[in-house]
């Protein structure tokens, strides 16, 4: 063990100073290469093989341990004793899960003597969906989380809790950290069919970001966005804040200014974007395999009924109804388009009419093109029909199921003539008109007239419009006729028919179905004698006149309505290729062209592009000329063995140390470059690395591995041989006492009252008062609570591997005074137990874990009256919550 540590003692120095270990600057810096030497400092390093000390002290069966031991053993150390077992649940459940444990759950595991007893309690708590709590507000420290811009305006972020979620559905599941890692550099690139990891993108785009940008401060502000994630990726996951190289080398750290825009071009086009994102896709290709099995009987009834019934039908029809029909008035054109300025959908239906899908503009235009095989036409007729996607069926778009059609159109285009010509209109009549709202306004050319048809919504209308003269038209033309709709705003029709008429002065009809064209030829002949190609053509017209087809199209229809739909939501993300979230900028594009190097880190003196790469102290492969994206960088981050994953273990495991022991084996969780802490017990850092990734880089191993071992388990006095030989515990001779965090007090007083709603995921609570777990509170850059800022709690603007444990007395009048504890308090009060023998007792054990002394009983009874009221219980639990006795955990 002391070669180990003279070992880490000679590379620190080795890597002590950049400016002295490296060569002379060049004159073209954009070029220069660090001296292979400094990769021997420890942080640097591949990682090593570290052998498990032998130890002879009895009962130290936990590797970590046997570190531990072999330390403090020739420190001359006696670690502490270990605490007894209501104190070592309440400390595991708090680091955990961040929540108290129930007094019948102290109870059990007091009298729970079994050698397994901690091994089972500890994978409870890491069962537990709090876990994933947790542990989620540890990583949104240091991913600067929070839920608005900032800066001046500070403008909302709606869809960025998904990120959140996901952070607590990823420790929840225990995926694997490497993965972790990479979804949330290049989810989108990585797995784009994964809604997760769609999600994960959120750790880029989480920085605060400027949404008032002039075009003089375009670039200024891009390249501050591009250090925001470097800066983020670099701290967060390496322990390097690679940032203080944008302007020159790196002061201390074997950084060149250039590696620094390199590992920037990797987000050169990366912007904030919201996405829609299915969320349930496997509940999806279920559903909609159950829907096509089962819509699939109704086609069938249709189909049989088709092939047999409806010939019968239509021959019998033929007899009796034919004649008459085949002097109908209006056709319906040979062939036809739709389409709409605005770019509505156009949906041919079997009836010759056209639906429009999409969202409804403010004003519209529709054309509508026809070829017909007629040579004169005289008329046509506008037919406005309902449909269930509309409000009360229409025949309008608007909020009332209404229309306004200011004016219609109608032109004769010659084949290879561009400019139609215009074809005068003589009069128009309806079937329904509203009061001031008569057909006559279509063909006033004023945009203040228009037809509609209210009070009669939820019907069909129709109108026609004759010409002056009649229209001679040659094979090949077109009729082209425009409904503007500028009267109302959104009041367009949403399901339309268009026939014409060769006749002269055709009256209306009303109800009568217009034949098409391609059916009247079929229809002359003899019902035997239709081929098979013509026979589809006449079902299609006759089959919805037809009562039984009609039902049985009805039912197919109603099931088809109920077709499922992807779940999708919008998620705030990072990519590239999608539409930016734009907000006020007077940039052209929310990124620019091309990444550069600065000259100082001055925007406007850039020297020449600069190509993705990564940091050359950590890089030990031929990689860096193919990383040209964030899927390779994502790579290169976790690989262990020729980029980056070495570090990048040993942050995360340091970081694990930290929140279980209060300071972590690096002092400085943020910072393990030269200015930070070297590790207090280097071998087992390096092993502890190299454990997470012998278990595939999964996360809850190492938890139970850390929080198993007696150290986790020791109490927290300081003795005096501690006091002599190890003053600031870097022994971990015992456990180190520590304040809660703000987020597991206020959750704790939640347990505490019965009042905890432990919904997960979904938007943040915006009111103070809300009762899920503070994980979920929106948090506004710029309006911090004042209750959790006294408690430390961050702001979202930094990276936070490590909140300050200040004292001061804002802590102390948070919770006597604050709203929050006295209303928790009157909920407690009000909802104790109203038959237990004794209401102190039950207090005392929910909110401390422990039975009261005989002093704290007398002290407590003196607050209160023979028959005690509602405020006197309150006053009792207030008391309660403001002892430090539960604000820390001991």
């Amino acid at each position: 063990m002391r070669r180990v540590w003279f070992w880490w003692m000679a590379v620190a120095c080795l890597s002590g100073s950049f400016a002295q270990a490296a060569e002379p600057m060049p004159v073209d810096w954009t070029q220069r290469r660090i001296d292979p030497a400094l990769r021997e400092g420890w942080a640097y390093r591949p990682l090593q093989t570290v052998a498990i000390p032998a130890v002879d002290s009895a009962g130290v069966v936990n590797p970590v341990d046997r570190f531990l031991a072999a330390a403090q053993s020739r420190a001359g150390v006696t670690p502490n004793p270990t605490v007894d077992r209501r104190a070592l649940l309440r400390r595991l459940s708090f680091t955990l899960t961040g929540l108290p444990p129930a007094a019948e759950e102290v109870a059990a595991f007091v009298a729970d003597d079994a050698p397994d007893a901690v091994d089972r309690c500890v994978d409870r708590l890491l069962a537990s969906p709090h876990y994933g709590i947790r542990w989620a507000r540890h990583w949104l420290d240091i991913a600067r989380f929070a839920e608005s811009h900032g800066y001046e305006h500070d403008y909302d972020r709606p869809t960025a809790h998904h990120y959140r979620d996901f952070v607590v559905q990823a420790w929840n599941a225990d995926q694997p950290f490497d993965e972790f890692v990479r979804w949330q550099i290049a989810g989108d690139q990585m797995s784009p069919q994964d809604r997760l990891a769609w999600m994960a993108t959120g750790f880029l785009a989480a920085g605060p970001h400027s949404t008032q940008i002039t075009k003089r401060e375009v670039e200024r502000q891009r390249y501050d966005e591009l250090d925001d994630m470097v800066m983020t990726i670099s701290t967060a996951l390496l322990g390097l804040n690679v940032s203080c190289a944008r302007c020159h080398d790196h002061p201390y750290d074997p950084i060149p200014q250039a590696d620094f825009y390199r590992l920037a071009a990797f987000f050169t086009r990366t912007v904030r974007s919201d996405v829609e994102v299915d969320f349930d896709p496997a509940g999806f290709r279920t559903a909609q395999a159950e829907f096509v099995r089962k819509h699939a009987a109704f086609e069938d009834a249709v189909a049989r009924y088709e092939a047999t019934e409806l010939r019968t039908a239509y021959q019998q029809w033929r007899r009796t109804a034919l004649p008459e029909r085949l002097r109908s008035t209006w056709l319906l054109p040979s062939t036809m388009a739709v389409s709409s300025k605005e770019n509505l959908v156009w949906t041919e239906q079997a009836d010759g009419s056209w639906s429009a899908t999409g969202p409804t503009p403010k004003h519209d235009e529709y054309r509508l093109r026809m070829q017909t095989s007629a040579r004169r036409v005289t008329a046509i007729r506008l037919e406005a029909l309902t449909d269930p996607s509309m409000t009360h069926g229409g025949p309008g778009r608007d909020a009332d199921g209404n229309f306004a059609l200011s004016h219609v159109e109608a032109f004769a285009r010659v084949k290879g003539d561009h400019t139609p010509s215009a074809i005068p209109l003589a009069r128009a009549v309806a079937t329904f008109e509203q009061f001031e709202g008569s057909i006559a306004g279509v063909l006033d050319k004023r945009d203040e007239t228009a037809w509609g048809v209210d009070p009669q919504l939820g019907r069909p209308h129709a109108a026609a419009f004759y010409f002056d003269k009649p229209v001679d038209l040659m094979p090949d033309d077109e009729l082209e006729i425009r409904l503007a709709f500028r009267t109302r705003p959104a009041a367009s029709i949403g399901r339309l028919r268009v026939s014409f008429s060769t006749m002269l002065n055709p009256a209306i009809e009303e109800a009568t179905t217009p034949i098409p064209e391609r059916v009247i030829s079929a229809l002359q002949q003899n019902p035997f004698a239709l081929t098979e190609n013509e026979w589809p053509a006449v079902t299609r017209w006759f089959a919805p006149q037809d009562a039984e087809w009609q039902r049985l199209d009805d039912l197919r229809r109603d099931h088809a309505a109920t077709v499922p739909r992807p779940q999708m939501k919008t998620v705030f993300v990072a990519t590239e290729g999608r539409p930016a979230i734009r907000l006020h900028t007077q940039a052209a594009e929310e990124y620019l062209p091309e990444t550069c190097f600065l000259v100082r880190g001055d925007p406007a003196n850039p020297l020449r592009v600069a190509n993705p790469g990564v940091l050359q102290i950590l890089d030990r492969g031929e990689s860096a000329a193919v990383l040209n994206d964030r899927a390779a960088l994502a790579k290169w981050l976790t690989d262990h063995e020729h980029g980056a994953g070495a570090l990048l273990a040993r942050v995360i495991v340091n970081r694990l140390w930290q929140h279980h022991f209060g300071t972590g084996l690096v002092a400085t969780p943020d910072d393990f470059g030269t200015r930070g802490s070297l590790p207090s017990h280097p071998a087992l850092l390096e092993w502890l690395a190299g454990e997470l990734i012998r278990h595939h880089w999964q996360i809850k191993p190492i938890q139970r591995l850390l929080v198993t071992s007696t150290a986790f388990q020791r109490s927290s006095w300081l003795t005096t041989n501690s006091a002599a030989n190890d003053p600031e515990n870097q022994l971990f001779a015992r456990w180190t006492s520590r304040r809660l965090e703000a987020e597991a007090i206020r959750d704790a007083m939640l347990v505490f009252a019965d009042a905890l709603d432990d919904r997960l995921d979904g938007p943040s609570e915006r009111e103070p008062e809300h009762r899920r777990r503070s994980l979920y509170r929106f948090i506004k850059r710029s309006a911090s609570d004042p209750w959790f800022a006294s408690f430390d709690a961050p702001d979202g603007c930094r990276v936070q591997g490590r909140r300050p444990q200040t004292t001061s007395p804002a802590q102390m009048l948070a919770l006597m005074n604050g709203e929050q504890t006295h209303a928790l308090a009157r909920i407690m009060a009000e909802r104790r137990t109203t038959n237990a023998d004794d209401p102190i007792r039950h207090f005392v054990q929910r909110v401390l874990q422990r039975d009261p002394s005989p002093i704290e009983r007398e002290s407590m009874v003196r607050l209160l009256d023979k028959s005690p009221t509602v405020e006197q219980w309150t006053d009792l639990c207030h008391v309660l919550l403001s002892l430090d006795e539960f604000v820390y955990l001991d």
